[in-house]
């Protein structure tokens, strides 16, 4: 099979309204060959400001990019986020996840450059910086990799083994160097962190599951294991002073273990104790986990053989006296 039948055969599978954000990055990549696009469907941020406010701009940068490699890039993150994420999140978690670390990024960006031009007073930051495309939800699908697949390895090199816990930084240092390159934009770097802060944030702490739970607090989805081993440390005690910060502005909670009720005591129990209680595991509350364990216990259960009943006498000697008598 051919790479374009391949991509047919992905096109026809996929649902009605990422087709529908697919044709709207083909249409918006058309509409930026005219002049005056950029301006009125990308976030400029002096007409975002007063008094022009372009505010339909913080949904439209979305689909807009005048790069052509960059909207390949774009649909074929939809195309791989509806293949993995939409069958396991569903498509309105999967819409409501594109929606939040897009729009999230996209005022980050603004503000960013709204900083820069209060301590540069320089009104090319505001009037020539375009921020627009979908990089931001394509920094999120390395995050929501890391989450939902296995820690396999990817490519084995001389001096390291690349697995899926490095592949959002693997892309952020591909960005920087088409940054450096004058490829794209400094806005698609900064935008590209901002995806992967922004979706981190929102699968730690605030995505809601079926059972309730909120977040993913597992210790192998903290944000040093992102990085490097060698890195770990050093951006461990960064996240954690972060982390600190927003727990203390109540952005975010602390993380507390649910207490364990324990039942009366009663002969030949025992009680334990708190440290006891802490060494305990701690159960695996996401979904894919869930229903790993599920189908394991199904395969376990249908291989066991049921062992038929038979009636039994309940007292064996009558019987055997009751047989020797009738003779």
């Amino acid at each position: 099979m051919s790479i374009a039948d391949s991509f047919v055969a992905a096109y026809k599978k996929c649902s009605l309204i990422t087709k529908l954000i697919g044709g709207f990055l083909i249409l918006f990549y058309a509409l930026s060959f005219f002049k005056e696009s950029k301006k009125l469907l990308a976030i400029t941020p002096g007409y975002f400001m007063p008094p022009n406010y372009y505010v339909w701009t913080l949904f439209t940068f979305i689909f807009y990019d005048d790069h052509w490699y960059c909207v390949i890039i774009d649909i074929v993150t939809l195309f791989f986020s509806n293949t993995l994420l939409e069958p396991l999140w569903g498509q309105r978690e999967l819409m409501k996840y594109l929606l939040i670390v897009t729009v999230m990024s996209g005022l980050m960006c603004f503000f960013l450059c709204y900083f820069l031009y209060l301590f540069t007073y320089s009104l090319q930051i505001i009037f020539n910086t375009h921020i627009h495309g979908m990089i931001a939800y394509a920094a999120a699908i390395t995050v929501a990799v890391r989450q939902t697949l296995p820690d396999d390895i990817i490519l084995s090199l001389p001096i390291a083994n690349i697995k899926n816990q490095h592949l959002s930084f693997i892309c952020m240092l591909i960005v920087i160097c088409m940054t450096l390159l004058h490829l794209v934009n400094f806005v698609y770097c900064f935008l590209f962190i901002s995806g992967i802060l922004v979706s981190w944030t929102y699968l730690r702490f605030y995505q809601k599951h079926g059972n309730g739970h909120h977040g993913d607090h597992s210790d192998s989805f903290e944000f040093a294991r992102f990085f490097p081993n060698h890195l770990v440390p050093p951006v461990s005690i960064v996240a954690n002073a972060i982390f600190s910060l927003l727990v203390r502005i109540r952005l975010c909670k602390k993380f507390e273990r649910q207490p364990h009720q324990q039942p009366q005591s009663s002969p030949g129990h025992k009680t334990l104790s708190s440290s006891e209680l802490r060494q305990l595991p701690v159960p695996d509350f996401r979904p894919q986990a869930v229903a790993a364990t599920a189908a394991a216990a199904a395969v376990v259960a249908s291989s066991t053989p049921t062992a038929a009943k038979l009636p039994q006498s309940s007292n064996p000697d009558a019987a055997a006296g009751g047989s020797s008598s009738t003779a």
